[in-house]
């Protein structure tokens, strides 16, 4: 996540829910507060019923992760996302079944990624190994 910029528009929307079964949906957001949530609330804060993660002024300096305090299992994980921004190599993510690191502000568990990847990290993260990365992500 390095090249995390500026205004993951965390979409970590209003249709944050887990769904447990067709009949149990859970929203895990309420659109006005990050009350069921922990994490920097200097990094994340609530804009227009969203949670909101990043600065639309300054580069991210590192990663930032905000965690439900439920646990859940087995769950059909819904959502929307939007950066807010004109710059094109931004990313995040959304982890899931991860579990804070102790007296880190990292996670470990499974990660979705959100926007831009570099090529060349393709490799670390599969089988994979691309042999020219020149015109996989044209800008």
């Amino acid at each position: 996540m390095r090249h995390v910029l500026s205004l993951f528009k965390a979409g970590l929307i209003v249709l944050l829910c887990f769904s447990c079964n067709e009949t149990n949906e859970v929203k895990l957001f309420d659109g006005t507060s990050l009350d069921g949530w922990e994490g920097s609330e200097t990094f994340f804060r609530i804009e227009e019923k969203a949670i909101d993660g990043g600065s639309p002024k300054q580069p991210i300096d590192k990663s930032y992760y905000l965690c439900t305090k439920k646990h859940f299992e087995n769950f059909e994980l819904k959502l929307k996302t939007k950066f807010n921004t004109n710059y094109l190599m931004i990313n995040g993510g959304i982890s899931f079944r991860a579990k804070r690191v102790p007296n880190s502000n990292e996670v470990m568990g499974y990660q979705a990624d959100v926007g831009y990847i570099d090529a060349s990290a393709l490799a670390i993260f599969s089988d994979f190994t691309p042999k020219d990365t020149t015109d996989i992500y044209p800008l």
